[in-house]
């Protein structure tokens, strides 16, 4: 009997700025000097969680959320939590930011902004649909 495979395109979903940022930093304090930055107002918000494994256990990591009067959103995910990273293929990312959508901002400037802050050893821009486990980040 012929087997029916479902594959879920999930790049539709995918049209977002992301930057990937690496510091020694707590999550918060992350936090302020972005929003200092870029002049946003990040906020923690309910966890992103993301179901794993056979036994659909439950990993929860930090999330900071901010919607500009544009309806611009930004997101801070932190990559790691005590059991898993987020993205596993990118080990030496702390934390991810998104803005969504991506029409009407400045790429290279805000990542500019964010290697500019003190407490941020490096930051790099990614695009979505190249990451393997992309689709850890959609909540």
């Amino acid at each position: 009997m012929a087997k029916n495979v479902l594959k879920i395109n999930y790049d539709d979903e995918l049209d977002f700025l992301l930057f990937g940022i690496s510091s020694g930093f707590k999550d918060y304090r992350i936090c302020y000097e972005i929003n200092l930055a870029l002049d946003i107002n990040l906020a923690r918000t309910e966890e992103h969680k993301l179901i794993v494994g056979k036994n659909n256990s439950e990993l929860k990591y930090v999330r900071f959320e901010f919607k500009d009067e544009y309806e611009q959103q930004y997101i801070l995910l932190c990559n790691r939590n005590e059991k898993q990273l987020l993205i596993p293929e990118l080990n030496m990312i702390d934390f991810f930011l998104m803005i969504n959508p991506a029409e009407g901002i400045e790429k290279d400037a805000v990542l500019k902004s964010i290697k500019n802050i003190e407490l941020v050893s490096t930051a790099f821009s990614f695009i979505p649909t190249a990451l393997k486990s992309k689709h850890n980040l959609l909540t």
